[in-house]
C-alpha cells in the first residue's frame, strides 16, 4: 500500500482552475475530510476526534449535522438562516425530538426518558410548556399552563 503523509497544514485538491474540491487536514487532534462543489456552495465534511465524530452535509447555509460523542447522538437540521429547526438526540437516559421556531426555541418536544416515561410538550417562545402530555409509568397526565407558566388545568390531582 502506498502511503501519503499529510502536511501539518493539510492537503487540498483543486480543479485545474484552482477551485478547491477536497481537503484532508488535522486540526487540534481532529481529522477532517471535506468535499466541496466546484464553486463551494455545497460541502460534505467528516470529522473524527477521540471523543466525537460527525458528518456535516451543507448547501449554502442550509445543512444537516450528525454528531456522535460520549454524551449523546444528535441530528440537527439547520435552515438557510443558520438556525436549528429540528433537533433529534439520544442520551443514556432517553431521547428527544425538538421542532423549533425561527429563533431556535423548541416549540414542540417529544421525548422518552429512563423508565419509559414519555412526554409531549407544546411550548411558548421562551421554551416553557403551555401544554404537557406525559406518561408517568402507571398513569398519564395532561397539564395546561397560561402564558405566565401558571397551571390552569390538569388531569392530575395534586
Amino acid at each position: 500500500m502506498e502511503e501519503i503523509i499529510i502536511p501539518d497544514d493539510g492537503l487540498i485538491y483543486k480543479t485545474s482552475d484552482g477551485s478547491p474540491v477536497m481537503q484532508i487536514s488535522l486540526v487540534n487532534d481532529t481529522t477532517l475530510f471535506s468535499l466541496f462543489s466546484k464553486y463551494g456552495n455545497s460541502r460534505l465534511m467528516l470529522l473524527c476526534h477521540d471523543t466525537e465524530s460527525g458528518i456535516h452535509i451543507g448547501n449554502a447555509k442550509k445543512s444537516i449535522a450528525l454528531i456522535a460523542n460520549e454524551e449523546k447522538n444528535e441530528i440537527r437540521f439547520i435552515n438557510e438562516y443558520g438556525k436549528v429547526t429540528h433537533l433529534f438526540y439520544t442520551t443514556k437516559d432517553g431521547g428527544q425530538i425538538d421542532l423549533c421556531d425561527d429563533e431556535e426555541n423548541p416549540i414542540i418536544s417529544l421525548g422518552v426518558s429512563s423508565g419509559s416515561i414519555g412526554s409531549f410538550f407544546l411550548r411558548d417562545s421562551n421554551g416553557e410548556p403551555l401544554v404537557a402530555i406525559m406518561h408517568l409509568r402507571e398513569t398519564g397526565r395532561i397539564d395546561i399552563n397560561d402564558s405566565d407558566g401558571n397551571l390552569i388545568w390538569s388531569t392530575h390531582d395534586e
